[in-house]
């Protein structure tokens, strides 16, 4: 028998620790929902997370995790499950329920939440993206400049994020309820500077010792682009991983952002795996 929830901040917030104890011994993780996507997700006010993050359980513990936001779904099924078709159905009913004219979802490419979808109807994104890695076996360290944590300059932290996406909506109380929620290390919350200001920020996130961290987000001051401050950000944040004890750190973005790719590969990250997720369109 499986039970599903819709979690509140507090037992959203407990689900963080369980799905990063899913990367343990696992060196990289791809096309899946990572503890750090929870715990950037959290950084938002109640209002916001109302409803968006699902649970499902079984006697023996939390057998899958979903965040959802209006029509996009972000499902992981705990690894040793994948081809459970109990908690496969389970979770499609849900993701099946996303609202409006177009949803989107993922799901791991050999996992019998996949296969479930498309027998529902879902279809292969046409669009896809590009997870690139920076593997630690491979990295060398050296000296990127002038790097501060983001704790020691919020107000810098913030500033670069509003002006590195043009819809931000990310403010100091979003950054003071990441720094206060599960999963956040302010080791690797990094500030880059040119001549005291700040230029380009990141926050990358470690599931586990030896596990993979993952990054989420990156950004660039827009009247700072072009400098390599986010090639420079990438690589101190790569250094700040490896020195917590991850295997490497990824990222993921959409194949068609080439000069976004390109700037991550510039940092000395290299693509490994396409991301095609699940569309389906109401009445087509």
């Amino acid at each position: 028998m499986l039970r599903h929830q819709v979690l509140d901040r507090p037992d959203a917030a407990a689900l963080v620790a369980q799905v990063a104890g899913w990367d343990a011994g696992r060196r990289y993780v791809g096309a899946e929902l990572h503890a750090g996507d929870l715990g950037w997700h959290l950084r938002g006010p109640d209002q916001v997370l109302a409803g968006t993050v699902h649970g499902w359980w079984r006697a023996d513990g939390l057998v899958a995790v979903a965040e959802i936001e209006d029509a996009t779904a972000r499902p992981r099924v705990r690894p040793d499950l994948r081809a459970d078709p109990e908690v496969a159905a389970a979770v499609a009913d849900v993701v099946d329920a996303l609202p409006g004219e177009q949803q989107w979802s993922e799901a791991a490419d050999d996992s019998a939440l996949r296969f479930e979808l498309a027998a529902r109807g879902w279809s292969l994104d046409p669009d896809p993206w590009t997870n690139l890695w920076a593997d630690g076996a491979r990295w060398e360290v050296a000296d990127r400049g002038e790097v501060v944590r983001a704790a020691d300059d919020v107000s810098g932290r913030v500033t670069v994020q509003r002006h590195g996406f043009a819809r931000s909506t990310f403010d100091e109380p979003s950054w003071h309820r990441m720094a206060a929620g599960p999963g956040y290390r302010p080791d690797l919350d990094l500030v880059v500077r040119h001549d005291g200001v700040a230029v380009a920020a990141g926050t990358a996130w470690l599931s586990v010792p030896g596990g993979p961290a993952y990054l989420e987000p990156l950004a660039t001051h827009r009247d700072h682009r072009g400098r390599g401050y986010g090639r420079a950000c990438v690589r101190a944040l790569v250094d700040a991983c490896l020195a917590a004890g991850a295997s490497g750190l990824s990222v993921a973005t959409p194949s068609s952002n080439t000069g976004g790719v390109a700037a991550y590969v510039s940092a000395g990250m290299v693509p490994v795996q396409t991301l095609q997720g699940l569309t389906r369109r109401r009445g087509a």
